[in-house]
């Protein structure tokens, strides 16, 4: 389908403008030849009428300027339609009492809006909600006033069976249409809310007015139209909320006419979902996003649709390899709801518990938190229905099927009836009446029309359309069914629903299964009051060869696992995704998503390593992955929400230039949330050769060495994937590799901020203190239960991480005090490990109030049952006002995990001796970390305080008269107020972490042959998080600022680390270049020895970092 453009928008107004006369001018006048459309007795004359009015109106134009654009807009904003007819725009707008009118519009709100908005600002679910006040503030003459108008007449003569307030709808909505094309030739107005709700109502004037499948089709060109003018609106366009409702009520009826036009969506909904999530929307951040998600998947779903039909695909491999990964889609985006999302299962409604208006009582059903939710879950629904019900229909109509068992098919059957029941089951709560005082009028009683109101009956038409027309619903379903919608079509006066009725009921029975006692029992008992009962399908497949028809095919919904992969095996299935290999983890499967041919291994992504830790899960320990044995193949997986201190930001861009003065340094460089944020965050990647993965199926073969990233960020921010490609690093370990295979690598995800690091007495009582370390732990462990699976060797893990990432290692060395056993991991490299010591229980706790506080609730229970936008917003706000130099979050001493400072752990020997250590550090960690208002002495003073808030006036003084004095004579490492800063905050948070571990590993050393080696990192200008572009290096894509020849040497060190525990080649006399043991030799000082990574050499050198401050910093004393 052709997308619109700009221009093509700007020949709306025109085409219209050339209508024959008789359809716009107002002297009453008609060509002798046509007939006025209020003559015509049937609306189907009426169809054809317009119809061939319009061709005639096109067929003139193909030659003029833009032809093929107002063709193409005609089709999309629904221009051959119903709703041009012969009228008189200079008449009165209204030819009836204008009582008739009010009582119609009054009528129309009751059965289409749904709950009003509550004064917490949160999206309401009514679909209409904002059309009452946005046509109280309408301008008379405008197109909103006549077509709201039109639209409440039509359903208010259907719903009484009074043809000649329909006519005059008729009317009304032709002068909506002209007032329309006045406002889309005005650049202001044509991006109105007034104009977008016009378009859209047109629409469903169609389904109000017409019966019959050209409504569906008029309808869905209206919605076409509704969206160019979306799309032409912008990223600004959400300024109000009923803005963002009209938006969001479009987007779900879009994706609607996708589905019945069998087109691609002409427009990018993944380009609109960013539009609204950078647009200030509340709290509803979760709402928005998961709505957003899902509106993506259904837009894939209608292009493969709008494919298969094109092409005229009929082979259920190929048919299948398209679909499956759709539908795994779409279950990730249902395993990624929140628990308050989920639907609550409620016994029949008794009649003494019933409003007496209502019609729609008797059967169990299941409760939502609001309609939006409950018609988001049956958009998921009706989706799967259509991925499903195509495959079923592709394998009992092919000519081969046969090959496949009958009983491979009942996992979709089942599927397709649990779809079938579960919208069922929302049809109560859908249709409960509103109380009478929700609105004045909200129930006919006008003229002898009597209707309770329903306003969630709308949403219901098309989901229960689908499943009474599903093969495999049975005729006692379909006529449930088809009674709901001929009751919901005449409370509403909805004339489409009253068609999709009449086709239920004229539906043939034409399942392709036997009618076998088990297979006609249904799902659950619509007359067993409370009662619900369940069964499995019990099918022998009838094929029906329609081979030679392919429009024969239907769309319904796609099959189970066990069906897909037998038709791909059956059929041959010539998709890539498909010939991907698939790990069985005993509690699920996860298919690999890529594999890069170049370097030659798979990608297997975001595989689940523990429950989404949301709902009672969250601020408390992992819990392990509840067994889905649905495939998955990672294509969805979420990032942990993500927090910057503005400093940090600062910092950041006063080095890349963005900005050049601190002045500029606020909250206007907090990014936007990252759409992929999200509490279900808790997933890991595996990349690993294909020569490795090979052998894990092979008896008795060696592992490969497997290296474990763990990312920094302050313990607020990044993710897995964001330090780099790793496939520089494979390659570097092939090439030192002496079987040439390499390493296997990993990354994984952990909760940062307040959802990982809360901590404290409050915390430990009703949750766990850091969370996000133990989310670390849950991974390394399944890191050693699991890699065997993908060739990996458990007992050759290096873990490696640099910044927070390097903390976090040296946390998980001395875990326990090393009293639970050794760690998860057999070799670590720390790159400039960093922490901000937080050891006192009262910070800690101060710390979790303030969290409390800006949520406003009071326990960490009730901050439990908030939605995540709120959580998110307010971990946000703390990290963002950090102190400079600081994160707000780190890792917490809790008598646990972490029963004391790691510093202190170390020099006692509490902790895994066992483990083998490479560190590493800049030579300028802190160069953007450090205040740049650092010069004097009082606000030296400052940071000491804010940097650590328990320590003693005494400590502090120590600190910045003995330790760092105000001395500038080069008697110590710094020249300026500044530079001693620098230092304090380098050697406090970074520098002197090597130095901890390196000495405590002396006595292991000397014992056995696992020695340490140390590194500095000194290309210019050397500072924090420099070296990661180095560990990730790829010739490929590096910017010219990277040193090859440094990067190269730094790659081949640490993966011949991870092959060895030897950084140096052994017995390789043509190395020129080896790094030092730390304990190998003494220098003259006595220090350990390093390697100094330089441009202008690699040099070994004296550990800088031994020294009087760092054996201070380890004693703890401001604690």
């Amino acid at each position: 389908m052709r997308i619109l453009q700009q221009s093509q928008l700007d020949v709306y107004p025109n085409l219209i403008a050339r209508l024959p006369k008789h359809l716009t001018t107002g002297n009453g006048e008609q060509r002798a030849s046509q007939q006025s459309m209020l003559q015509l007795p049937e609306k189907e004359d009426q169809v054809r009428y317009v119809h061939n009015t319009f061709v005639s109106v096109i067929k003139e134009d193909r030659h003029a300027p833009n032809a093929s654009g107002l063709t193409g807009l005609a089709r999309a904003i629904g221009l051959i339609s119903t709703s041009f007819f012969a009228m008189r725009p200079n008449a009165s707008p209204y030819q009836l009492n204008i009582d008739v009118v009010t009582r119609a519009v009054s009528f129309f709100f009751s059965q289409y809006v749904h709950q009003p908005p509550t004064p917490c600002g949160k999206f309401q679910p009514g679909s209409f909600q904002y059309l009452p006040s946005l046509y109280a503030r309408s301008r008379p003459d405008g197109p909103l006033v006549p077509i709201v108008h039109a639209a409440a007449l039509a359903s208010y003569a259907n719903a009484g069976n009074v043809p000649r307030w329909t006519l005059e709808s008729y009317r009304l909505c032709g002068l909506g249409i002209l007032r329309c094309r006045h406002a889309l030739g005005n650049l202001v107005e044509r991006k109105s809310n007034d104009v977008l709700a016009s378009i859209m109502l047109l629409g469903v004037y169609e389904t109000i007015a017409l019966k019959g499948t050209q409504a569906m089709k008029t309808w869905s060109q209206h919605m076409l139209g509704a969206a160019a003018v979306i799309d032409s609106r912008g990223p600004g366009q959400f300024h109000d909320r009923s803005s963002v409702q009209i938006f969001l009520q479009i987007r779900r009826l879009i994706v609607l006419s996708a589905y019945q036009l069998q087109q691609p969506v002409p427009f990018s909904l993944k380009k609109w979902s960013t539009w609204l999530e950078y647009a200030s929307v509340g709290e509803d951040y979760e709402v928005v996003y998961l709505a957003n998600r899902l509106s993506e998947i259904v837009e894939t779903l209608a292009s493969v649709r709008a494919f298969i039909k094109a092409s005229k695909t009929r082979e259920t491999g190929d048919i299948s390899s398209m679909l499956l990964p759709i539908d795994l889609m779409l279950q990730s985006w249902r395993n990624q709801l929140p628990t308050s999302w989920l639907p609550v299962p409620r016994p029949a409604c008794r009649c003494e518990d019933c409003s007496s208006r209502s019609h729609f009582e008797g059967m169990p059903f299941d409760a939502y938190p609001n309609l939006y939710v409950a018609s988001l879950w049956n958009n998921y629904r009706g989706a799967r229905i259509l991925v499903h019900e195509m495959l079923l229909s592709t394998a009992t109509s092919s000519s081969i099927t046969a090959i496949m068992d009958d009983k491979e098919l009942c996992p979709t059957i089942n599927l397709l009836r649990q779809m079938s029941t579960e919208i069922c089951l929302s049809v109560d709560y859908h249709l409960r009446p509103i109380p009478d005082d929700s609105f004045s009028g909200s129930v006919g009683h006008l003229k002898g029309i009597v209707t309770p109101s329903i306003p969630g009956g709308e949403l219901l038409i098309w989901p229960l359309f689908m499943a009474g027309m599903l093969p495999t619903t049975i005729p006692a379903r379909r006529m449930w069914i088809s009674d709901h919608l001929r009751q919901i079509g005449a409370n509403l006066g909805i004339g489409l629903a009253l068609s999709m009725s009449q086709a239920m009921d004229n539906k043939r029975d034409t399942t392709p299964f036997s009618h076998s006692e088990l297979w006609a029992r249904q799902p659950f008992d619509i007359n067993d009051v409370g009662q619900r009962k369940t069964t499995d399908c019990y099918c022998s497949v009838e094929r029906h060869r329609q081979a030679d028809n392919p429009d024969s095919i239907e769309i319904v919904d796609n099959m189970l696992l066990s069906v897909l992969l037998a038709s791909i095996v059956a059929f041959g299935g010539t998709a890539q995704g498909l010939k991907l290999p698939i790990v069985d983890l005993g509690y699920g499967l996860h298919q690999a998503i890529g594999y890069n041919d170049t370097l030659d291994f798979y990608n297997f992504s975001n595989i689940r390593y523990a429950q989404p830790p949301t709902g009672r899960l969250r601020f408390t320990a992992p819990q392990s992955p509840l067994v889905n044995r649905t495939l998955q193949d990672g294509s969805s997986g979420g990032t942990c929400p993500q927090a910057y201190p503005v400093w940090y930001l600062c910092g950041l861009a006063l080095l890349g230039g963005s900005i050049n003065s601190t002045d500029a340094c606020d909250a206007s460089l907090i990014p936007k949330p990252d759409p992929t944020e999200q509490e279900d965050c808790l997933f890991l990647d595996v990349i690993v050769p294909k020569e490795v993965f090979a052998n894990a199926s092979k008896e008795h073969a060696k592992g490969a060495p497997v290296m474990v990233w763990v990312y920094g960020g302050g313990f607020t921010f990044s993710k897995k994937y964001e330090d780099g490609n790793p496939a520089g690093l494979i390659q570097r370990s092939r090439e030192e590799d002496a079987g040439g295979k390499g390493v296997v690598y990993v990354t994984f995800n952990y909760r940062g901020g307040a959802f990982g690091f809360l901590s404290g007495p409050n915390i430990q009582s009703y949750g766990t203190a850091n969370a996000g370390l133990l989310d670390q732990r849950m991974a390394l462990e399944w890191v050693q239960q699991y890699i065997h699976l993908f060739g990996g060797d458990p007992k050759q893990v290096t873990v490696f991480g640099q910044s927070a990432g390097a903390g976090s290692i040296m946390h998980q060395i001395t875990a326990y005090g090393g009293l639970k056993g050794p760690a998860p991991f057999q070799r670590a490299i720390l790159q400039s490990p960093g922490f901000e010591p937080f050891p006192s229980h009262w910070e800690q706790d101060h710390l979790l109030q303030r969290y409390l506080g800006l949520l406003n609730v009071s326990t960490i229970q009730e901050a439990r049952e908030l939605p995540f936008a709120a959580l998110s917003a307010a971990n946000v706000e703390l990290v963002a006002t950090s102190p400079y130099g600081t994160f707000t979050f780190a890792p917490a001493v809790d008598g646990d995990f972490v029963p004391s400072l790691p510093g202190n752990l170390l020099a006692q020997g509490n902790y895994d001796t066992s483990v083998q250590l490479m560190t590493g550090f800049n030579a300028h960690e802190t160069l953007y970390f450090t205040n740049p208002a650092s010069t004097n002495n009082s606000i030296f003073l400052s940071s000491i305080t804010s940097t650590f808030p328990g320590i003693q006036a005494s400590v502090a003084d120590y600190v910045a008269q003995t330790l760092y004095p105000p001395v500038f004579n080069g008697s110590y490492p710094y020249s300026s107020f500044y530079e001693r800063a620098e230092l304090t905050l380098q050697e406090s948070a970074f520098t002197c972490n090597t130095f901890f571990l390196q000495t405590a590993g002396a006595l292991e050393v000397k014992s056995s042959t696992k020695a340490g080696y140390g590194y500095r990192f000194s290309v210019p200008p050397a500072y924090h998080g420099q070296d990661v572009a180095y560990t990730y290096y790829n010739p490929s894509t590096a910017g010219p600022s990277v040193n090859a020849t440094i990067a190269l040497f730094m790659q081949r060190v640490l993966t011949r680390f991870a092959l060895t525990g030897n950084p140096n080649r052994e017995n390789d006399a043509a190395s020129t270049t080896t790094m030092p043991a730390y304990f190998s030799h003494q220098t003259t000082s006595g220090a350990g020895q390093i390697l100094d990574l330089n441009v202008t050499g690699l040099n070994v050198i004296a550990d800088p970092n031994d020294n009087d401050r760092c054996l201070w910093w380890q004693k703890s004393l401001y604690y």
